[in-house]
C-alpha cells in the first residue's frame, strides 16, 4: 500500500476519480457492508487513543499493473466476498 504522505503528495491527497472507481472502499463503507450482509449492527467508534497523530490521512493500493500484467479484472463483488466469507466461519 502507498502512503500519500510517503511519495510526496498532501495528506489530503485523493486519487483521481478515474484511478478510484470502482476499486476505492472506504473501511467505514467495507464495514457498513459487512454489518449489512451478516446481519448484525455493532457500534462502531473510533479511540482517540489508538490513532497516532502521524498517520497519513489517506492509505491505498494500486492495482494498476498487476491489472496490466496479467489481464486481471474482478467478477465478484466485494458483497458476494464478504458473504462468502461470512458462510465459512
Amino acid at each position: 500500500m502507498k502512503s500519500a504522505s510517503r511519495h510526496g503528495l498532501p495528506e489530503t491527497h485523493t486519487p483521481p476519480a478515474a484511478a478510484r472507481i470502482p476499486f476505492e472502499t472506504l473501511v467505514r463503507e467495507m464495514l457498513e457492508l459487512l454489518s449489512r450482509v451478516s446481519g448484525h449492527s455493532p457500534r462502531i467508534r473510533i479511540d482517540p487513543s489508538r490513532v497516532r497523530a502521524n498517520d497519513p490521512a489517506s492509505v491505498y493500493g494500486d492495482s494498476t499493473r498487476l491489472r496490466e500484467a496479467t489481464r486481471w479484472v474482478p467478477t465478484i463483488s466485494l458483497e458476494q466476498s464478504l458473504s462468502d466469507m461470512l458462510a465459512q466461519v
